[in-house]
């Protein structure tokens, strides 16, 4: 059972997630921010399509997740992990940047959500969703509630924010 407050690990919830809303066999399912493919279990019923902008990292298709190389309407499922850290301008240890990914030169992740939220409008089918899993918090003390800044965006561009599950 889903609840609306998970106490499991990221790949148990993706789990559930995509046995909510992955409804057949041939549904696409792309991850545009695969990374080391950690969230997921070879288990899953869906193929997954994982991409990266890190070739290195990049499961099927080396791609910035803001300039999608998919056709218009043609994805059923995006998974949306971006980097939970922003630099603000100041030097980050290397290895926050290899675990938790850092968007350069930003105070806040939320400058990548606009051009991701319209190439998520963009190549999601009418009845497609995006699964996105984000991080609020703290960086020198300021609060940064991405989840509500993601949620005005995915707004702004036409997409409904329909659930949100706290880990």
């Amino acid at each position: 059972m889903l609840t609306s407050v998970w106490e499991g690990n990221d790949k148990d919830l993706l789990h559930e997630l995509m046995a909510l809303h992955c409804r057949h066999d041939s549904s696409k399912v792309v991850d545009c921010t695969f990374g080391n493919g950690g969230m997921w279990d070879p288990a899953d019923d869906c193929r997954i399509v994982g991409s990266d902008i890190d070739p290195e990292r990049a499961k099927d298709i080396q791609a910035d997740f803001q300039y999608l190389p998919f056709r218009d309407g043609s994805v059923d499922v995006l998974i949306f992990d971006p980097p939970h850290m922003a630099d603000a301008g100041k030097p980050r240890p290397k290895f926050m940047a290899s675990t938790y990914g850092i968007i350069w030169g930003a105070s806040s992740i939320a400058v990548v959500f606009p051009r991701f939220t319209w190439e998520a409008f963009r190549v999601l089918k009418h009845d497609g969703i995006v699964i996105a899993k984000l991080s609020d918090q703290i960086q020198g003390g300021i609060h940064h509630w991405q989840t509500f800044d993601y949620v005005k965006q995915v707004q702004l561009v036409g997409l409904t924010p329909c659930d949100l599950v706290v880990k």
